[in-house]
């Protein structure tokens, strides 16, 4: 029995890892309740911890016409500043600006060419593999210095790109003040982001669980790929983007119900069919429900109801380019639906492009691209989607 249970365990490591939102149950609703109480507590204890910085980046936002942020917002870039370098400090080797300008120049070049790209991923894996995955990784003082560095690093992975200008954010304002004060707020930093990777476990470990099999059973054999670093996060970081991506709903959401038009964007990972029939329709991809029993087809059909345009994205790397015709107009809001680990960084975008919007978690990984030798169906909570559209 205790070998059959073992078994089935493994079993499922295996077939949902990195995650899976549905955890033991058959909804991911269970996963949202937790959530949602998980960042209240992440929040409370953050906007008490970080009050006096929080309301001196207002300030200091306010003075130099930016953006208005929320406090949440303002504690999400101190959380994923402390996160990223509890992971990655040191990673980095004496290089690391040489090396940041190579792989970026490779990374402009890709966008540019097209037609290049497989080819220049290659070699940017190889590239970044060798030079970014320091393995005598040392335990450095956390300082302005050291963090810039930190996000010369982040940006020649290729996969932190909003995540790096959100600590450039923080760092920026911190260099405006004493010396003592730059260090305390940065051990704090550090030390709320080692709270929160501890305290999210016993809250979120249940979704998560597939991450460690894949790290010890699966990764080696990213080494020299361009989506080594992507695939090779850890637990806190899925927790990051999971909390992130709920305070950063949060913050949207006047915005978003004010709108007078919604579109759901699904990615085509979600298709039954290898042969997606999905019909260009101007610059967008539709559903043309080849297959009725696809997770596409069947959350278009709910969306329709609702009167919610669906619109389908090929991958990711396509995402940017059709942000483009939705930005700074509050008329139409998307809701961005990705993997945990791809959807935080969607938000920061739509965010940035002044693009009202609200995301939802794909349920679990299955794109054949990153994480399944032969790829499974995702699929997405609907009836958390109809949640978020209520007026």
């Amino acid at each position: 029995m205790n070998f059959l249970i073992h078994s089935h365990y493994s079993e499922n490591r295996q077939k949902f890892f990195p995650y899976n939102l549905k955890g033991k149950g058959n909804t991911s609703d269970d996963f949202y309740i937790r959530l949602e109480q998980f960042s209240e507590k992440v929040v409370s204890k953050g906007l008490q911890q970080f009050s006096d910085f929080i309301h001196r980046k207002q300030e200091s936002d306010k003075q130099n016409n930016k953006p208005a942020q929320t406090r949440e917002d303002d504690l999400l870039d101190i959380l994923l500043s402390g996160v990223l370098w509890n992971e990655y400090n040191g990673k980095w080797g004496d290089a690391i600006e040489l090396q940041h300008a190579v792989l970026n120049f490779l990374y402009k070049l890709r966008k540019k060419y097209p037609k290049w790209k497989d080819r220049i991923d290659k070699l940017r894996g190889k590239l970044a593999t060798q030079w970014l995955d320091n393995k005598s990784k040392r335990n450095i003082a956390p300082t302005l210095q050291n963090f810039s560095k930190l996000v010369l690093w982040l940006n020649a992975t290729g996969d932190f790109r909003e995540e790096a200008l959100r600590i450039n954010e923080v760092t920026n304002l911190l260099a405006t003040f004493t010396p003592e004060y730059q260090k305390e707020l940065l051990g704090q930093i550090t030390l709320f982001a080692e709270w929160f990777s501890n305290a999210a476990l016993p809250n979120l470990n249940e979704y998560t669980w597939g991450t460690d099999y894949f790290l010890d059973q699966q990764h080696h054999k990213y080494h020299g790929r361009e989506d080594y670093f992507f695939c090779g996060r850890k637990e806190p970081e899925y927790h990051l983007n999971m909390v992130g991506a709920a305070l950063m709903n949060r913050s949207l959401r006047k915005e978003f119900r004010e709108a007078e038009k919604q579109i759901l964007l699904l990615p085509t990972c979600m298709s039954a069919n290898k042969n997606c029939a999905a019909k260009q329709v101007g610059h967008t991809l539709k559903c043309s429900h080849c297959t009725p029993e696809c997770n596409i087809s069947a959350t278009s059909v709910e969306m329709e109801k609702l009167g919610i345009e669906t619109v389908l994205i090929k991958h990711s790397s396509d995402f940017s380019k059709w942000l483009l015709p939705w930005a700074n107009q509050k008329k139409t809001a998307l809701i961005g639906t990705a993997c945990v680990l791809n959807l935080l960084q969607g938000g920061f975008e739509m965010k940035r492009l002044g693009i009202p919007s609200q995301c939802i978690f794909l349920d679990y990984c299955g794109c054949q691209k990153h994480w399944k030798e032969i790829g499974i169906p995702t699929e997405i909570n609907v009836d958390k989607v109809k949640l978020l559209v209520e007026k």
